[in-house]
């Protein structure tokens, strides 16, 4: 065998050795979706609705969601997180392009005559001094035969993709924010009008005790209970009066303004009777779980996981330039001649052959970080399932609940109205009949209080069925991330043992 026969074998050898890396499994396929929720009597097979607040019809709530909206500063910081994505797709994707540099400078020197020995030969001892003008154009172009770049690229896109549902999640919980505090403002406000009125009815029925005692008519305790039913309601009263305030509070702050400040420009903001939507817009759970942003975000970082693997296992194969450069040298007088003038071209090899240790390692730990990535999906998965089928029950629950309590508030408006049409011919006391109308104020104040456990039920499922963020550009980003999840996929099949399959869903959505 000749040597060059020899050199030959032992690259192809190296070559074999090199492209051989650590085989990475796939991730875990993730359950299969259901396909149909646990309880879907409240359930209208319908598109979500992503601005939802607005189906409570309150234009006071709609203004305030976009004044936080405008001025929150945590979306803002998402804002500039997304850009920042973006600009690195950009840099990722100008990769593929020549890179070169232009360098000039003017230079005057001596060169040590004693450093070369020119004495030795009868030349002079000190050289003189000059002037040197060098510029150099130089021009490099990788040619990406192991799809480097393109991973680089892919994974710069899917951290895109991540910043924008991160955006997402950021705007939806802001949104949610401003109507459970617009909610709790108007719950609160309902429930403490319904409270003064039952204070002062009570008030009315301990002075009138306090009246009949003074005549030998009732009992000291019969006084001493009304007067603690009355010391009962201020301490509600008080509480109710403390948690407008607080929910005045979160506007202001939701909204940007400074809590003292924004409490005292909303306080003279009138919150109207929120109504309570008799059903919820919910698609199927495989439909849902395409819109909610943990799930889509905890997918992106799958992508980018899988991405870090092809950038890895690129190094395992040897990478290609081509190489360029043109330049002068001389005297500036003399920058126009031909001598002056220089270039070099040619491809470039270069190959980690003596690295492969450490590059087989980096491989093992990107697809250790695809692994639990594709574990942090399957739990973002397994949770939203969870979360939105518990948000749905817990509505529906509250439906029958509020109308066990309506059923009461019936009744004892009922009662009251006859113990009043009594009171007024003498057949029973004013005393009765106002402690009759105290009690279906009470049973008014339980029934408003279930009414807003009821709306808050509402408002969970609607986070839960991952609405709340705008749909500005959803088409575009929707359609950017169906092709790199696509590109994204055949690179999976290609550097994978097996392709990532996702039983029940499709693998390329948003």
């Amino acid at each position: 065998m000749t040597l060059k026969m020899l050199a030959l074998a032992s690259a192809a050898t190296l070559l074999l050795a090199g492209c051989t890396g650590p085989r990475i499994d796939a991730p875990k396929p993730l359950p299969t979706a259901p396909s149909a929720w646990s309880d879907n009597a409240a359930i209208r097979s319908e598109p979500v609705v992503l601005d939802w607040w607005t189906q409570l019809g309150d234009p006071q709530l709609n203004q305030l969601v976009e004044t936080a909206l405008a001025h929150n500063a945590d979306l803002r910081a998402a804002a500039a997180n997304l850009k920042a994505a973006r600009a690195m797709v950009g840099e990722a994707a100008a990769a593929k392009l020549p890179i070169g540099t232009v360098d000039g400078g003017l230079q005057r020197s001596r060169t040590a005559g004693a450093s070369l020995q020119l004495d030795t030969f009868g030349g002079p001892s000190v050289l003189p001094d000059q002037t040197l003008v060098d510029a150099t154009a130089t021009l490099s172009w990788e040619i990406d035969l192991f799809g480097q770049i393109e991973a680089s690229l892919l994974e710069a896109k899917a951290g895109e993709a991540e910043a924008l549902w991160l955006h997402r999640a950021t705007e939806a919980a802001v949104a949610a924010g401003v109507v459970r505090a617009w909610s709790d403002l108007a719950e609160t406000s309902a429930q403490l009008a319904l409270v003064r009125q039952r204070e002062e009815l009570l008030q009315d029925v301990a002075g009138r005790l306090k009246k009949a005692q003074a005549l030998g008519g009732v009992r000291a305790n019969q006084v001493d209970e009304a007067h603690q039913a009355v010391f009962a309601l201020a301490t509600e009263r008080e509480g109710l009066a403390t948690a407008e305030r607080n929910a005045l509070r979160r506007l202001a702050t939701l909204t940007g303004r400074p809590a003292p400040d924004g409490v005292r420009l909303l306080g003279s903001v009138q919150t109207g009777a929120l109504p309570v939507p008799a059903y919820v817009r919910a698609g199927s759970p495989e439909t849902i779980l395409r819109q909610r942003p943990d799930v889509a975000r905890a997918e992106q970082r799958l992508l980018r996981a899988t991405a870090r693997i092809g950038v890895a296992r690129a190094d395992l194969y040897p990478r290609f330039s081509l190489l360029g450069s043109v330049g002068v040298t001389a005297t500036p007088g003399q920058i126009g001649d031909a001598g002056a003038l220089r270039f070099g071209v040619g491809p470039m090899i270069s190959w980690g052959i003596f690295d492969m240790a450490r590059i087989r390692a980096r491989i093992r730990a990107a697809g250790a970080e695809a692994e639990a990535a594709g574990a942090a999906w399957e739990t973002a998965f397994l949770n939203a399932l969870e979360e939105t089928d518990s948000a749905l029950d817990a509505y529906s629950a509250q439906q029958r609940a509020v109308e066990a309590t309506k059923a009461a508030r019936d009744s004892a408006e009922r009662v009251a109205i006859l113990a009043e049409q009594r009171a007024s011919v003498g057949q029973d006391s004013r005393i009765a009949a106002l402690l009759a109308r105290a009690e279906a104020l009470g049973t008014a104040t339980a029934w408003q209080r279930s009414a807003g456990a009821l709306r808050s039920a509402w408002i969970n499922t609607q986070v839960a069925l991952g609405a709340g963020w705008r749909d500005q550009g959803r088409e575009i980003a929707m359609k950017r991330t169906h092709r790199m999840d696509r590109e994204l996929g055949l690179q999976l099949r290609n550097k994978l043992p097996k392709p990532v399959v996702v039983q029940g869903m499709a693998s390329d959505h948003v």
